[in-house]
């Protein structure tokens, strides 16, 4: 695979076991819903959050996976990890939030410089 472009097929078997695997279903009610849509350019990561009520999000990179997590007011705390079957350290984020939804815009273009671990998102 070149350094720069992605492998498809790898994303797509990869995004196809996480959404066969039954933990992905019991995650999705007791933490909060993830999904995740490949465009031409970009994979997004969208996490849907029952409670609007938080202190902050947390997005980290951690070799091949993102972890998000969500700190609600009363402290307690919910986390999902998404797993790639690429590094995610050179590609670059976007994060856009709106009430209750995360989305998070990760480019196909990988960078040359690596890109920061950790995002933090404050309640307003």
């Amino acid at each position: 695979m070149d350094e720069n472009q992605f492998d498809s097929g790898e994303l797509e078997k990869c995004l196809e076991q996480m959404f066969l695997d039954p933990l992905t279903s019991l995650l999705d009610y007791t933490q909060f819903r993830v999904d995740v849509f490949e465009t031409g350019e970009e994979i997004i990561v969208e996490a849907l959050f029952q409670d609007s009520h938080f202190q902050e999000i947390i997005l980290a990179r951690k070799d091949e996976c993102l972890e998000i997590e969500i700190v609600l007011d009363d402290q307690s705390k919910r986390k999902r990890d998404i797993s790639f079957p690429f590094s995610l350290q050179f590609i670059p984020f976007e994060t856009f939030w709106d009430d209750r939804r995360l989305e998070v815009r990760m480019k196909k273009k990988i960078e040359s410089s690596p890109q920061p671990t950790m995002y933090r998102i404050q309640s307003s």
